[in-house]
């Protein structure tokens, strides 16, 4: 018996000699005398058939593994994505045709050379440092690289890939790459739609606190200067007429209350478009909104800094100083905190703020729909300027919001 009948189970063997005996008995006429001999030529055709019928099963096998074989190379080959198998050289020992047409390289021009041959100068240095990682971590990895085609075209791919460390032998590691250029400059593109959203919004802001600061100041100038007139005149009719006038007196001593109402208000209003403070500099900016929301909430707000003054664009201040009254604004409303700590420090060319508070806290990645339009708004106002906005909170546990903003010369209005 050769090696292939010798893997055939016993029970299939048992069943194959049945079957063989049968076969045979059928061609043996009614009565034959047992001799020797004729015993050992019917076992000789017994062998026979079962021969047969084994080359029988031989052939069905090699059939059926053609046929799957067939299908794998077509599976392969045609695969929507390249294929390629490397030796722990990086030297390419397999690839389908998907992959060699990407390359644009016949594929037994391709076998037996370097794939960092392929790999855009661009990104040489990137793929060396991938594979030298994957040689010595293994599992299951990807990455994004330039790739150039045999005309010297390059574009971008993906790269799965998977190391495979093979007994006595030297491991082999396993690519799939597509094509992701398409992809690549449709997020270019976004990505630049994106910036220029932020720049338009960027710019929308900087106009919007320019109204801002003409309104504050026509009414500071206009309004403020016709009630302090009126208030003169009020007091004017008090000296002249009110000593024998007592309802004259009364009338006009409410109505100077009246200004003196409407005086509070118009200033109230000018130090919400356009805080004087800020004009002298994001700390005292910050400070004097410190002093508004203990004054509004009764709760403390302490400012924590060694710096007197910072230098900070004017675009930037302002930003600044727009994100810490919106989180104040947050806290008053929803945090149910009973005290508030800012803390600004400056490192090399960038503030830092953190504001604090002891409040009930929320789940950041539970915000949705128009409870995050805030923190997205916050956010994307930081970015715009360069800057980013980190959130850390839990339910419970209060609130910990750092801005961090690049410092830029006062004249820099961005």
């Amino acid at each position: 018996m050769n090696k292939k009948w010798d893997g055939i189970e016993r029970r299939d063997a048992a069943q194959l000699r049945e079957a063989a005996e049968a076969r045979f008995a059928g061609t043996l006429p009614a009565k034959v005398q047992k001799r020797p001999a004729e015993e050992l030529l019917h076992e000789l055709q017994i062998h026979h058939i079962e021969l047969e019928m084994q080359a029988e099963q031989l052939r069905s096998s090699q059939i059926a593994l053609e046929e799957s074989r067939d299908r794998y190379v077509s599976l392969y080959d045609f695969a929507p994505v390249g294929y390629l198998t490397l030796t722990d050289a990086g030297l390419i020992a397999e690839a389908n045709l998907t992959g060699a047409a990407l390359l644009e390289v016949e594929r037994k021009k391709l076998l037996h050379n370097r794939f960092a041959k392929f790999v855009a100068p661009a990104s040489s240095d990137h793929w060396h440092r991938y594979f030298s990682r994957m040689l010595q971590q293994g599992d299951n990895k990807n990455c994004e690289l330039a790739l150039a085609r045999a005309d010297g075209t390059v574009f971008h791919a993906r790269l799965d890939c998977l190391h495979i460390k093979m007994d006595g032998k030297a491991g082999m590691m396993r690519i799939a790459f597509t094509d992701i250029t398409k992809s690549k400059h449709l997020e270019n593109e976004l990505g630049e739609s994106r910036q220029l959203l932020r720049d338009l919004a960027g710019k929308a802001e900087i106009l919007r606190e320019e109204e801002r600061k003409r309104i504050a100041r026509e009414v500071h100038d206009e309004l403020g200067q016709i009630l302090t007139a009126l208030r003169l005149d009020v007091a004017l009719i008090n000296l002249r007429f009110g000593e024998h006038n007592v309802a004259l007196l009364e009338k006009t001593q409410g109505m100077s209350m009246l200004l003196h109402q409407a005086d509070r208000s118009v200033r109230n209003i000018v130090s919400n478009l356009r805080p004087t403070a800020l004009d002298t500099g994001i700390v005292a900016a910050i400070r004097w909104l410190c002093n508004e929301f203990a004054a509004h909430t009764g709760y403390p707000c302490a400012l924590h800094t060694i710096e007197e003054y910072v230098e900070l664009g004017e675009g930037r201040a302002v930003a600044v100083f727009r994100i810490v009254q919106e989180l104040l604004t947050n806290v008053a409303r929803h945090a149910g905190a009973s005290s508030v700590d800012i803390t600004l420090t400056r490192h090399a060319d960038a503030l830092r703020v953190e504001v604090r508070d002891n409040g009930k806290g929320f789940d950041p990645a539970a915000t949705s729909g128009n409870k995050s339009f805030g923190l997205l708004g916050i956010r994307e106002r930081a970015i715009a300027l360069g800057g980013d906005i980190e959130i850390v909170s839990a339910p419970q546990q209060g609130t910990i919001v750092v801005i961090r903003m690049p410092t830029q010369p006062s004249g820099d209005r961005q």
